[in-house]
């Protein structure tokens, strides 16, 4: 059964990255019944089957989702920050979705989701040789990620939070939006 724990505990780790740093989970039980395949014990579970054991010694309390505080909600908005130079844009969409084109920001990088968390460890000096652009300063930047169409900017605002980055925010309707509304202002590198 020790197998089939390491498999579910790296499962868990790859489907819960950020959020189950913050968590209060302690412990957690596979209620699914296991297989053996080649010597290998092979979990059939869903997100159902699993029980989560916690050290609190009550339920958890939500707090107020905050993420409309973090969001940049219209693309009218989001172009005169772009214009004015005030952002320092991270599209987190993959380089063959980037060559179909991308907003005109001064500050851009492409970073692409899979590399977020790792390119948090790295040193200005190592983050500027890897990505050819200055890593931006965790206060005085003001970080904003973007994707095709908010769900991936919103993973990587939550690692962007999660290494100090406090002004960090995304833009919700992504490069979808941007492309329907300013469909000739943009750059294709």
């Amino acid at each position: 059964m020790q197998r089939s724990a390491r498999t579910l505990s790296s499962v868990l780790h790859r489907s819960c990255a950020l959020g189950a740093q913050r968590s209060s989970i302690v412990g957690w039980k596979c209620l699914a019944p296991t297989r053996q395949t080649d010597g290998n014990f092979k979990p059939m579970l869903s997100v159902q089957q699993l029980r989560f054991y916690t050290d609190k010694p009550s339920a958890p309390k939500f707090e107020k989702e905050g993420r409309a505080a973090f969001t940049i909600h219209n693309v009218e908005e989001f172009k005169r920050l772009i214009e004015s130079d005030k952002i320092y844009l991270f599209d987190v969409r993959e380089p063959s979705e980037v060559a179909e084109g991308r907003p005109p920001a001064k500050r851009y990088c492409n970073l692409p989701i899979g590399q977020v968390v790792a390119c948090m460890r790295l040193s200005p000096e190592e983050f500027k040789e890897k990505y050819g652009v200055e890593k931006p300063n965790k206060h005085d930047s003001e970080v904003v990620t973007m994707c095709l169409a908010g769900v991936r900017s919103t993973w990587a605002l939550q690692a962007f939070h999660e290494f100090g980055y406090v002004k960090a925010r995304h833009f919700a309707g992504g490069w979808a939006e941007w492309n329907k509304n300013y469909p000739h202002y943009h750059r294709k590198d």
